[in-house]
């Protein structure tokens, strides 16, 4: 597992698996990008911006490059416009159009072919809990709050290889 990490300071723990590449270079820059993903089992990219479709295509093919195949990626709640209820209509009012970029993201992992998850969280908190559930694409999202997507992303770094890897959680 790769962390690519604009701050290492900022880190207040490391996965025992996990390398940590520090650099103030873009995931847009591919050398820097490629370098870091090379030798590397496990990509975890935790990334935002209104590029973030670039972005992710840049972890993509620096990926391919690598041949490395399992990449966990962090989204956003709604990209499927899964959110049922009121909380959805609430979500597509209040970011809906932020998430344009999120959605092709995600996007271009799905057609990457790799060994994916797609962690799309709702509201984070630092509560100090192991607590969230996973829901599979085109299904209803569960739950607005979550706490433990680092304990989520572990797990899902030591999962075995999955059968259908259009895995989103």
């Amino acid at each position: 597992m790769t962390l690519f990490v604009r701050d290492a300071d900022k880190l207040s723990s490391v996965p025992t698996k996990a390398s940590v590449f520090q650099d103030d270079v873009d995931v847009l820059d591919r050398s820097a990008l490629d370098e870091a993903i090379a030798g590397q089992d496990v990509v975890y990219a935790n990334l935002t911006g209104e590029n973030l479709d670039d972005q992710a295509r840049s972890v993509v093919a620096s990926m391919h490059a690598a041949c490395v195949k399992r990449l966990i990626f962090v989204l956003s709640r709604g990209i499927y416009d899964e959110a049922p209820g009121k909380f959805g209509e609430w979500n597509r009012q209040t970011i809906g159009e932020d998430l344009k970029p999120f959605r092709r993201a995600g996007d271009a992992i799905e057609a990457s072919g790799f060994d994916y998850t797609i962690l799309r969280p709702a509201w984070l908190t630092d509560e100090d809990e192991i607590d969230y559930e996973t829901s599979e694409k085109d299904k209803p999202f569960r739950g607005t709050v979550v706490p433990s997507v680092a304990d989520h992303m572990d797990n899902a770094a030591d999962d075995a290889p999955v059968v259908d890897p259009r895995r989103a959680v």
